[in-house]
């Protein structure tokens, strides 16, 4: 690999990650979450989006919201 292959990789990581930063001020601000049990003791996650789940769905959940915010 050469040194013009690592700076172009570079440049592609550094777009990628402003992207997912852009997309995260722009709409992960709008997926604010409060934690509650419910009445059998389970952890329930509710987003202000309205979605409600389980602590792994709403990392699911997120990850669908940066996708979408990012065209994938």
């Amino acid at each position: 690999m050469t040194v013009g292959d690592d700076r172009v990789r570079d440049l592609t990581y550094r777009e990628a990650r402003r992207r997912l930063l852009r997309a995260g001020r722009s709409q992960l601000t709008r997926h604010t979450a409060t934690g509650r049990l419910d009445d059998e003791g389970n952890r329930i996650v509710d987003c202000t989006c309205g979605w409600t789940g389980n602590g792994l769905g709403w990392a699911g959940h997120l990850d669908h919201v940066v996708r979408s915010a990012l065209g994938n």
